[in-house]
């Protein structure tokens, strides 16, 4: 196929497959580098916007923590204040999340375009893909609203 085609394409040569495995192999080294760094840099952003969103909640607990004690003193009982708490961080977790959802919903065209630049053609496949991706992203945000709502609790409680 080398000697056959070559001279059509005389700049780059090495492009013209010769079998089906080099072929393989040269796709899982392309792609795989891709899943990688793909997969490297969303967990490093979640884990930096976790722990943004984590910290700044603690520290509004500590500024907080007088507010709750007066409101406390007045009759809130600790059933108030935990829905008092869980609403305040559920917006501050879930609303950048919910533009996530929304912007991901509107570059999904965009996506799906990108994606067939790799001979990535179905659509089923990328939307199911954007889902998983935006459930787990769901779940780890939940875990995470969790954990920081009740570090938020154990701060301002009496």
């Amino acid at each position: 196929m080398r000697d056959q085609y070559g001279e059509s394409f005389s700049e780059t040569p090495n492009f013209i497959v010769s079998d089906y495995y080099s072929a393989r192999e040269d796709g899982y080294g392309f792609y795989g580098g891709l899943l990688f760094l793909g997969s490297f840099f969303a967990v490093l952003f979640l884990a930096v916007a976790a722990l943004i969103l984590y910290f700044k909640q603690v520290t509004e607990g500590y500024e907080d923590k007088e507010r709750f004690e007066i409101l406390q003193k007045v009759g809130m009982d600790n059933q108030q204040v935990k829905k008092t708490i869980n609403a305040q961080v559920l917006w501050v977790f879930f609303l950048p999340l919910a533009a996530t959802a929304l912007h991901m919903l509107f570059a999904s065209k965009l996506m799906a375009w990108m994606l067939k630049l790799f001979m990535l053609y179905d659509w089923g496949l990328v939307l199911t893909c954007i889902g998983g991706t935006l459930l787990a992203f769901m779940l780890l945000y939940f875990i995470i609203y969790r954990i920081t709502a009740r570090t938020y609790y154990r701060i301002v409680r009496r």
